[in-house]
């Protein structure tokens, strides 16, 4: 018998909720990415992904993905 335990992330920007991410099996990824870029003579960057892996399905949700 499974001892399902979930977890994932209530995502927000500036107090507006972007998602609830996360997959209700046993078996899963969740992630929550956030990238700053400083270069020489390029704009700064900042991306925001959440995503993840349903391993028992092999799907891959995306539920964020910002520049």
């Amino acid at each position: 018998m499974s001892n399902m335990s979930s977890y994932g992330f209530e995502v927000q920007v500036n107090g507006e909720q972007l998602c609830k991410a996360g997959i209700d099996t046993d078996r899963h990824v969740v992630t929550c990415m956030l990238d700053a870029l400083r270069r020489l003579n390029e704009p700064d960057e900042l991306r925001l992904t959440v995503s993840g892996l349903n391993s028992v399905t092999g799907e891959y949700p995306e539920w964020v993905k910002r520049s």
